[in-house]
């Protein structure tokens, strides 16, 4: 089970990184300096739950809620995460790409 620490830690990142925000914007949208943020995500100190509950809800995140993901949210953001790789990935002309690869010696006219 993880600490009040921890779990305050990864509900701040997480609604961060949905919001794809800088820790520099979330700090400015919910009124705090970037360093007592940064300090928040890593843990050297620890918000308070009026704070962290205000702090998520500039995320559009709710507290109450926040700690529920079901296996399958859970594999959602997992495969998100994989096609968004994949999204990044270069795509290579089908003229570049290898015709049989390690086997190509096995078929010889």
């Amino acid at each position: 089970m993880e600490d009040a620490d921890q779990v305050a830690r990864t509900l701040l990142l997480r609604a961060r990184r949905r919001r794809q925000w800088s820790q520099a914007e979330l700090a400015r949208r919910a009124g705090l300096p970037p360093s007592q943020l940064c300090a928040y995500e890593t843990g050297a100190k620890q918000p308070a739950v009026a704070t962290l509950a205000r702090i998520l809800a500039v995320a559009g995140v709710d507290l109450a809620s926040a700690g529920t993901t079901s296996e399958r949210e859970r594999q959602a953001r997992e495969l998100e995460d994989v096609l968004g790789l994949v999204d990044a990935m270069q795509v290579r002309p089908p003229s570049e790409r290898p015709r049989f690869g390690p086997f190509k010696q096995l078929i010889s006219p």
